[in-house]
């Protein structure tokens, strides 16, 4: 029987190091894991819905495991330069629908990719990236920054200037 999304994220998650969970995603691949972690990594993928969780009624988790699978490719009325929606209204309710549709726990997957965040806890940007490096650019790395310390040269120059005398003001 095939593993829902969900299922391989949280056996994903516990497999220790990043090289041990992007092994794991490598084996267990399909196209919705590698769709869900492209839409949730990639930087060229833009979702064209708000940011949040918006209302929706939870499904009954036992009808719909792996229902993920499937609906997986809708996705793309959701993404800019995707398929078009007649209005943003019609496609926030048709996310809502999906939503509605699948395991809980794929509803809350979905939700943390199109708000760019992991998509379950300990599947990083990172994991995605040694698992499908074709699919998923690496994690930028914020620049190192020095932390602060005077330039002894300029301390010495700002302390030599002569600093010109007050004016006074005209008192009327």
């Amino acid at each position: 029987m095939i593993k829902g999304v969900f299922e391989v994220f949280k056996l994903a998650s516990s497999q220790g190091s990043d090289e041990n969970k992007a092994a794991f995603l490598k084996q267990n691949e399909s196209f919705a894991i590698r769709t869900v972690l492209q839409g949730a990594f990639h930087p060229g993928i833009k979702f064209l819905l708000p940011e949040g969780e918006p209302p929706f009624q939870v499904n009954d988790p036992v009808s719909v495991e792996t229902r993920l699978h499937s609906l997986v490719k809708k996705l793309d009325m959701f993404i800019e330069g995707g398929r078009p929606i007649a209005s943003q209204s019609k496609r926030e309710m048709l996310f809502i629908e999906m939503l509605e549709s699948v395991h809980p726990d794929d509803a809350k997957i979905l939700l943390n990719m199109k708000d760019k965040k992991d998509p379950w806890p300990g599947i990083t940007h990172n994991v995605a990236h040694l698992a499908f490096p074709e699919l998923i650019p690496a994690p930028e790395v914020p620049p190192q920054q020095e932390p602060f310390r005077e330039i002894p040269e300029l301390v010495e120059e700002a302390s030599t200037e002569k600093k010109k005398p007050a004016r006074k003001k005209k008192v009327v």
